[in-house]
């Protein structure tokens, strides 16, 4: 318990009296989260801790928070009299799923920019692609991300053009799934 205490020993020559103030420290808990990405350009880690602390981070900082602007392994040392807890993260550089759509291809079987289809870094779930023509007629649809359009309407070449495209589909971008709406315009020439 806090508070200041009286010691009193008595022997048969002398009396010894002391006082003394007791401090109770709490254990020291925080937490600096599981390991996690680095997505905007700066993550503040905090250690604050109940009662009294110190801290020391993997580069001498004696601060109770970090900031950190680069992907790496992080550690801190809270510390008191009584114990001292360690902790470290791994903070990774944030994944981000590019996906490229042309506007403009060439439908005209020559073996280049023949197909109309979405150029990604990561793999496209739960895909799925409709093109329709200036008057909102339906002219392609497709699920499959590599199964672009060929240009070809009811099995007729497509009149040269602008037509619109709309796109629905999921990433896994730091080990979460994101689903993402994309449209745009593609201009068939020939």
């Amino acid at each position: 318990r806090d508070g200041y205490y009286s010691v009193t020993v008595t022997t048969e020559c002398k009396i010894f009296e002391d006082d003394i103030s007791v401090i109770y420290l709490p254990p020291i808990e925080y937490e600096l989260g599981d390991d996690t990405y680095l997505c905007d350009n700066q993550l503040f880690l905090d250690a604050a801790t109940t009662g009294y602390a110190l801290y020391r981070w993997q580069d001498g900082s004696d601060l109770p928070f970090y900031v950190i602007d680069k992907p790496g392994t992080y550690s801190v040392s809270v510390f008191n009299q009584c114990e001292e807890v360690v902790q470290e993260i791994e903070v990774f550089e944030c994944e981000h799923c590019d996906v490229y759509w042309p506007n403009v291809f060439s439908p005209d079987f020559d073996g280049v920019n023949d197909r109309f289809f979405p150029q990604s870094d990561c793999p496209l779930d739960n895909f799925q692609l409709q093109i329709f023509d200036r008057w909102g007629a339906l002219v392609f649809s497709s699920k499959d991300p590599s199964d672009g359009w060929d240009g070809t309407y009811q099995g007729e070449k497509a009149n040269m053009g602008t037509y619109i495209w709309w796109s629905r589909f999921t990433v896994i971008e730091n080990e979460l799934p994101r689903t993402v709406e994309a449209s745009g315009g593609i201009t068939v020439i020939r």
